[in-house]
């Protein structure tokens, strides 16, 4: 809402809008965090340099926008920056220092808001460093459900393409933990739904998860993985 207050000087009218504290106020509508790829997922190669997350955020009024970034759970930069009226900003991590990739492994990226205090969840990022030299192993094809999915768990049934030679498939989720997963479970056909139990114990609505599978032969040897997939559960 604004406030116009008038000032007649001789034959000149000047204008003067105040917004009032209530328009000027800062609130974050939506927080989306992506890589290069335009995606929440990312796979990178081990100490591949210049790997940068970013955030777009929708927003209305203006103010101090205050957080951090963190990968893991361990801070690496601090953001203070002052949002003027418009609808949208993006945000990156440095490149000095950049996003980790000297641990092999699943590492989750985070854009915590400190000010103003917002009730939108924070959403995560999932990059995965893999050796330099890329072993020797397929791609399990993931079909359903599709990346960035909101999904009803009791009805989603997550599959992929089947391969040969496969004696079991590891299906893994996984939540704010890369080095853990929330959950797997293995199975020996290309499709798997997860039970009622786990959902109710192990998962929670509106909430952010990625999930993966890798395949193995008789002898228990990686042959095939996927890429990292994210979903929302309903």
């Amino acid at each position: 809402m604004k406030r116009t207050s008038i000032i007649l000087i001789g034959f000149c009218v000047l204008g003067f809008w105040m917004q009032s504290a209530e328009a000027a106020n800062l609130q974050l509508t939506r927080i989306q965090l992506r890589f290069e790829n335009n995606r929440a997922t990312l796979t990178v190669k081990n100490r591949q340099p210049d790997v940068q997350a970013f955030a777009d955020i929708l927003f209305t009024g203006t103010g101090l926008l205050q957080g951090y970034w963190q990968v893991d759970g361990r801070l690496i930069a601090h953001v203070n920056k002052h949002l003027v009226p418009g609808k949208k900003v993006t945000l990156s991590t440095p490149l000095k220092p950049a996003l980790p990739t000297f641990s092999e492994g699943p590492h989750i990226v985070m854009f915590v808001v400190n000010r103003p205090a917002q009730p939108i969840p924070f959403p995560k990022a999932l990059y995965y460093v893999v050796p330099g030299e890329t072993p020797n192993v397929a791609t399990v094809n993931l079909t359903q459900p599709l990346s960035e999915s909101e999904i009803d768990p009791l009805q989603t049934t997550f599959q992929w393409e089947g391969q040969p030679k496969v004696a079991t498939y590891l299906i893994e989720f996984i939540d704010d933990n890369p080095q853990k997963p929330l959950f797997s479970a293995i199975t020996e056909k290309p499709e798997y739904v997860l039970p009622q139990p786990v959902l109710k114990y192990s998962f929670a609505k509106n909430q952010h998860y990625f999930w993966r599978v890798r395949s193995f032969d008789a002898s228990y040897n990686v042959i095939g993985e996927s890429e990292i997939r994210e979903l929302r559960l309903k």
